[in-house]
């Protein structure tokens, strides 16, 4: 999981490939479906919870997750009730670093993480277009 204006993207691509090389031998990958528009992500859940149902209901399914925070540190509110999810089941949890590198989250820092709509204002302009990432 990494914030949806990565997708699709070269960046996507390269996340994909450093995901798949680290995890394939022994995983099988799943990537989740992309968020090209503000609507699309708005009607993906309830953003003021901090849980998108159909993130928490993949994970169900899954034993791991990787996840990409933005650029600063920071974790989009939408990834927060996936993350508590995983986590809580013991679920092995990476976060997929800027330089390549993995690291394994035990615990949820409440510092790092954004509000529904800081992430909304760091992923889309005000007309819906996705930013950059």
């Amino acid at each position: 999981m990494h914030p949806g204006t990565t997708y699709p993207s070269g960046l996507d691509h390269d996340q994909q490939t450093t995901i798949y090389y680290k995890f394939s031998k022994d995983w099988h990958i799943v990537h989740p479906s992309p968020c090209e528009t503000r609507e699309t992500y708005m009607q993906m859940g309830d953003h003021a919870g901090y849980n998108v149902p159909y993130l928490v209901d993949l994970a169900k399914s899954c034993h791991a997750m990787v996840f990409l925070p933005f650029r600063d540190g920071r974790i989009p509110a939408d990834m927060v009730g996936t993350l508590k999810s995983f986590l809580a089941c013991g679920c092995r949890v990476w976060e997929l670093r800027h330089d390549g590198r993995f690291l394994r989250v035990r615990t949820l820092d409440p510092e790092r993480v954004l509000t529904p709509q800081e992430t909304l204002d760091r992923m889309f302009y005000e007309d819906g277009r996705p930013k950059p990432y």
